[in-house]
């Protein structure tokens, strides 16, 4: 009988591991709900993009709207009183065919920043790479709006000291 009894407990757990894993208790939104500084990913279409640090998407959440990408400065191309800074061509071109290139492409609402201009503010994956990241350690974007708060903080300043050790893209 003890026997039977182990066996039902051990199918037991197995059921509810199983279903936990089903239902998203462990997989990777689980992060998201524990810190509330993104929200789960929601898959988007490219309109178009404007510059090294901004798309055009088609969302669920917000409809058709610029994105601003979270923490990340592009050097300016469009800019009214700034007009084309040192990389800016650069960063654009290379957001730009980063975008039209991908598959997938997903947005991570970061819920810890207020939106800019009338324009949410998002992480960008591309290809289950984050754009964002990507575009400071190979050099096109710089930290200036980063905050300890921000999700993917830590992994920020590391692709900036990266591309700024190896003299990458604007850090030449």
């Amino acid at each position: 009988m003890k026997k039977k009894k182990l066996i039902s407990f051990i199918v037991s757990i197995i059921i509810l591991i199983i279903l936990s894993f089903e239902l998203g208790g462990f997989g990777d939104d689980f992060k998201n709900i524990v810190d509330d500084k993104v929200s789960d990913r929601e898959i988007v279409t490219l309109i178009r993009p404007v510059d090294g640090d901004t798309a055009n998407f088609d969302t669920t959440s917000y409809g058709r709207v610029n994105v601003r990408f979270s923490a990340v400065n592009t050097p300016e191309t469009k800019h009214p009183t700034l007009g084309l800074e040192y990389y800016g061509k650069e960063a654009s071109a290379f957001t730009e065919q980063y975008l039209r290139d991908a598959k997938v492409i997903e947005i991570e609402w970061d819920l810890t920043q207020s939106p800019s201009r009338n324009r949410p503010i998002g992480i960008i994956f591309v290809d289950d790479i984050n754009l964002n990241i990507l575009l400071v350690k190979e050099g096109y974007g710089d930290l200036r709006y980063l905050e300890e708060s921000m999700p993917y903080a830590k992994e920020y300043i590391e692709a900036l000291k990266y591309a700024q050790e190896n003299k990458l893209g604007r850090w030449k």
